[in-house]
């Protein structure tokens, strides 16, 4: 399976990708969430995050569930990400074992993306991607921050380190306690997109605070943009029906 094209740059001018997370701890409640939003037309990708699931690091259950996911997805695109206790996520696991289930993952099944933590280590990246380029999965390098906003020079520097792990996307999530928060991360995404405008990527800012970066990330050079069906998988996401209107009438505004 060849990774499918994800972002707006690639997308001959479309409106930024909605991208939903799929959070159910229960595989079969994953997979009656999957069907339904496989019906949604305003659903681009979703996202499995397996941490979520009871037996998160059972590879072969975890297998089972996403071989089964993918089928039901029909012409969405599939993103895998073991989201780390570290960084937001379920479950806590060692940078060894970390690289294995995403190794033994994608040896029995592709996804168009799995999601690796730029801050297990370049080792681990290094690793994952090596896996990843072997079944031509892509790979969204990511990095999160549900504490703070760095400045808006650290931000830039931040994205142009996740920039040399020469992956496919670039992802970076922050948390605003203020409006000149917002401003740094749309600012810092601006600064990057313009030096390196071919390299996709995902910016937010998270929470109520940062809902607005959810929405006119485009404008700034965000690619892609994070919304829900139910649960939430990060503070601020939006309706994903809503998110998926709104992007759209901006994008044609902006482009008119």
């Amino acid at each position: 399976m060849q990774p499918r094209r994800l972002l707006r740059s690639l997308k001959q001018r479309a409106a930024p990708a909605v991208l939903v997370p799929v959070t159910h701890s229960s595989p079969q409640q994953a997979l009656e969430f999957i069907n339904e939003a496989a019906r949604q037309p305003f659903i681009d990708f979703l996202e499995l995050r397996i941490d979520c699931l009871e037996g998160a690091r059972d590879i072969e259950a975890v297998g089972t569930y996403v071989k089964k996911a993918l089928a039901a997805m029909g012409d969405k695109g599939a993103i895998v990400t073991f989201r780390t206790a570290a960084e937001g996520g379920n479950c806590a696991i060692a940078e060894a074992d970390y690289v294995a289930l995403y190794q033994q993952l994608m040896a029995i099944t592709t996804p168009h993306y799995v999601d690796v933590e730029a801050n297990r280590g370049s080792a681990v990246v290094e690793q994952v991607m090596a896996a990843a380029r072997a079944q031509q999965v892509g790979v969204i390098v990511s990095q999160h921050d549900f504490k703070r906003t760095a400045t808006r020079e650290v931000l830039i520097e931040q994205l142009e380190q996740l920039h040399r792990c020469a992956a496919d996307v670039v992802k970076l999530a922050v948390m605003p306690h203020s409006n000149d928060d917002v401003l740094a991360l749309l600012g810092a995404t601006s600064t990057f997109k313009q030096r390196h405008p071919e390299q996709p990527l995902i910016t937010m800012s998270m929470g109520p605070l940062g809902m607005l970066s959810r929405l006119v990330g485009e404008q700034f050079g965000s690619d892609a943009t994070f919304g829900k069906l139910d649960n939430a998988s990060a503070p601020g996401q939006i309706d994903a029906d809503v998110l998926h209107q709104l992007v759209t009438q901006l994008h044609q505004l902006s482009n008119d």
